[in-house]
Formats: structure tokens, sequence, C-alpha cells
């Protein structure tokens, strides 16, 4: 799971089955310490997601739980801008800005697929949903 917070971005899984803990991977240092101040955090240059915890599943839940309950701004985007104490602030909303705006380019793609039968294959071209063919000799 992706979680896109003002302050923070983590990838979120599960490394073995029916674990108690999650693998919460962040890219940012100081990501995983700002909400799970407890956690030890490996750093692993190199890697995809540079910093890296096990976190107990619960401590997750209420994290996000409590996250979403505080909500009390109207523009995301904007108040990433205004936290303060984050040093990769506009870092960060830039990065958040281009993830925007790739899925507002789906938005209107699914809308099309929606209106004219296409769909996009694995390789990004538009065929036909139904798998017919557009020959028309």
């Amino acid at each position: 799971m992706w979680i896109f917070l003002d302050d923070a971005f983590y990838s979120i899984v599960e490394k073995k089955k029916g674990d108690r803990h999650l693998l919460v991977r962040a890219r940012f240092k100081g990501d995983i310490e700002r909400h799970f101040p407890h956690a030890e955090v490996k750093e692993i240059p190199g890697t995809d997601y540079r910093f890296r915890a096990d976190v107990d599943r619960l401590e997750v839940v209420a994290m996000v739980n409590a996250y979403a309950f505080n909500i009390d701004y109207p523009n995301f985007k904007d108040q990433v801008v205004k936290k303060s104490n984050d040093p990769f602030r506009f870092v960060r909303v830039d990065a958040y800005s281009d993830v925007w705006e790739v899925m507002y380019k789906e938005q209107h793609n699914t809308r099309l697929m929606e209106e004219t039968g296409y769909e996009l294959d694995e390789y990004g071209n538009w065929v036909r949903a139904d798998g017919s063919s557009d020959d028309s000799n």
C-alpha cells in the first residue's frame, strides 16, 4: 500500500504471510521516525526504498486512523507546502504533483475506455476491449 501524507510517503507491505509486523518503507530520511518514533529504521543505500522498518501492524493502523481522523485542510498539496517541520516539503510537493498529473491523465484514459470500448494493453497500445479486430477488409 502506498500512503501519501502531507509530511511522509510510505510503501507498506507484509513480508511474511500472517506476520504481525508490516514492513514500512520510505524514500526520505526522517519519514518513518516522524510517525513511528519507536521504529528501528535501517538505511539500505542502493535499494528502491532507502529506509525500512518493521512496525507492528496495530501501530500502523493506529497511525493511519489518527491521521485520517485529524484531516483539517481543504487542499492536500497546499498542506504539504505548509508543513514547516518537513525539510523536504518542496521536493515532496513536486513529486506528489507529478503523481497527481499522471493519475489525472489516467482518469481521462478511463473515461475514453468507457466511451469507446477500447482499453490499453500491457504495452500501452489502445485495443478493442472485446478483442475484435479493427480490420475492415
